[in-house]
């Protein structure tokens, strides 16, 4: 079954500035909207591929529809108040219209709103701060755990390998990358995780010759890691 690839608002208005992809704005809807999208754990509304939430100042139509699988609706945006809140009230802001849009479809069409709603949650008891945690996984002699955590700013990814051993933590960041949204390599690399061996865990890419592990042994970060500038999976 295909994905719910990602969920991306768009402004059409021109009180905002909205000129580009390292613009305020629009670095902070892709940041809610990458964050809100991974929160959802996974789920994937019934026959829909991509979700596109429209603001104005005015609601541009009354109804959410669909083209193909991109489902779309609307809402209004104050921009004025927009424009005068500081960041985490432009990050609350444009949650809440997320959340309310999504809302609205999700009933029209009988999606899981409870899913929805622990993803806004969520990102209220995490403050904002992106953290996105994967299972963990033993070594072979089961003495140790590896797990892979992503964590980003508006700017920046940070793919981290986190190493339970007996009760001791160690935390190594395997890479940092720019932050591509839902298209980051990030995501793809993480879900493949694995041990080499007792001491050596990390992960790969089946879409690229990237991999990196970290090596427990000798202390070192061992793989093919040098990401290009505008590197990111599709």
């Amino acid at each position: 079954m295909h994905p719910l690839d990602d969920i991306t608002i768009y402004y059409h208005g021109n009180v905002i500035e909205d000129n580009g992809a390292s613009a305020d704005f629009r670095v902070t809807v892709n940041y809610i909207c990458d964050f809100y999208h991974k929160m959802l754990n996974g789920y994937k509304p019934p026959k829909t591929g991509r979700i596109c939430v429209s603001l104005n100042k005015e609601r541009q139509w009354s109804k959410p529809h669909y083209f193909g699988s991109i489902c779309n609706v609307a809402n209004s945006i104050d921009e004025e108040k927009y424009l005068g809140l500081s960041k985490t009230e432009k990050y609350k802001y444009i949650l809440d219209l997320l959340h309310q849009s999504i809302q609205e479809v999700a009933e029209i069409y009988n999606w899981d709103g409870a899913v929805f709603q622990n993803a806004y949650d969520a990102i209220h008891k995490m403050d904002f701060k992106f953290s996105l945690s994967y299972p963990p996984k033993k070594a072979r002699d089961r003495k140790t755990t590896g797990q892979v955590i992503v964590e980003k700013t508006e700017k920046i990814t940070t793919l981290n390998l986190v190493f339970s051993i007996g009760d001791k933590i160690k935390k190594i960041k395997l890479f940092e990358n720019r932050n591509w949204f839902w298209y980051d390599i990030a995501y793809e690399m993480a879900k493949n995780s694995k041990w080499l061996d007792n001491s050596s865990f990390g992960v790969y890419s089946k879409k690229s010759d990237k991999f990196g592990y970290y090596s427990l042994h000798d202390e070192v970060i061992i793989g093919k890691l040098d990401f290009e500038e505008d590197e990111f999976i599709l």
